[in-house]
């Protein structure tokens, strides 16, 4: 999956994320401030399409942790939002289809004392030629 396409994507739209401070690919790091990551659903990775050459679909999963519930919320929604897409080029990707399959979740108070919110996606890319 080219979850290094989908954190350029979200850095780059101004809400205050950067890679490797808040926002993090296959690990959530306890930090003093909210953080978001994106973790591969599936382990194995976006499944390949046999008849499309290049097109990929797969599952991946969004999670915030903040201080607060409310802070929390807000940024899974700002994100949810954010990240859902049609047609839409990124780097080195053709994203067809990108949608969150639910609102976000809240569950158990996290290490740290943060709370956390999880929102599942789906989505269909294809794998383009970076200019």
């Amino acid at each position: 999956m080219n979850f290094k396409a989908l954190c350029e994507y979200v850095a780059d739209s101004g809400i205050g994320l950067t890679t490797g401070r808040n926002l993090f690919i296959n690990q959530a790091p306890i930090t003093s401030e909210p953080i978001v990551a994106l973790f591969k659903q599936p382990n194995a990775g976006a499944e390949i399409d046999p008849e499309l050459i290049g097109r990929r679909r797969g599952r991946f999963q969004l999670v915030v942790r903040a201080d607060e519930h409310e802070a929390g919320e807000a940024i899974a929604k700002q994100l949810s939002e954010l990240l859902t897409m049609v047609e839409t080029p990124l780097n080195g990707i053709l994203v067809r289809s990108l949608r969150p399959l639910h609102e976000p979740v809240s569950y158990a108070v996290s290490v740290g004392n943060k709370i956390e919110f999880s929102v599942n996606f789906y989505w269909i890319y294809d794998i383009v030629e970076s200019k």
